[in-house]
């Protein structure tokens, strides 16, 4: 059946050995082939590749996808991740345009932490904090999510969205 095909796709890869890749790729190829119109089979193609460290050549398919699903947080973040390794200043951008629309509709560590890593690398050292914060939040570690709201808090513009959302992590009570 197809879902057993995608799934023995994928399990070839993450089963390893010699050719591994290669077969993966060719199986999800040929799925790709039947029904070009599943984003998922696309986005699949492209995870693989960025899995195994071929992530310039993930990119397309990942955009590809993201094409196909518009309205898809997770292979946005996805392709924010590939861009991000492929580092130039477009590409960390475009990376933080698509992560900031993730977060819209998603806000996962993930996101928070990839964003971080886009606002450091663009020198953008308050808005890493804060994204830190954000990430820290998400994931319950609310000590370290206040240090980082707290240093970043100090350096953005009062009343700005970021500010407010630190100011909202620093003021923070939970329930007991």
């Amino acid at each position: 059946s197809l879902p057993a095909r995608y799934a023995r796709a994928i399990a070839r890869f993450f089963q390893g050995g010699q050719g591994a890749l290669e077969a993966s790729i060719a199986e999800v190829e040929a799925l790709i082939r039947e029904k070009p119109d599943n984003p998922y089979f696309v986005e699949v193609k492209g995870d693989i590749l960025m899995r195994a460290g071929k992530v310039r050549e993930s990119i397309q398919p990942l955009r590809q996808a993201l094409k196909m699903l518009p309205d898809a947080p997770l292979i946005r973040v996805q392709l924010a991740s590939a861009l991000q390794n492929e580092d130039t200043p477009q590409n960390i951008a475009e990376s933080v345009e698509l992560l900031r629309k993730s977060l819209i509709e998603d806000a996962n560590s993930r996101a928070f932490r990839l964003l971080a890593n886009a606002y450091y690398k663009q020198g953008k050292l308050p808005e890493a904090d804060a994204a830190t914060a954000q990430a820290l939040f998400v994931e319950g570690d609310l000590k370290q999510a206040q240090i980082f709201a707290k240093r970043a808090q100090v350096k953005l513009q009062p009343g700005t969205p970021d500010w407010v959302k630190n100011d909202d992590i620093l003021n923070y009570k939970p329930q007991t």
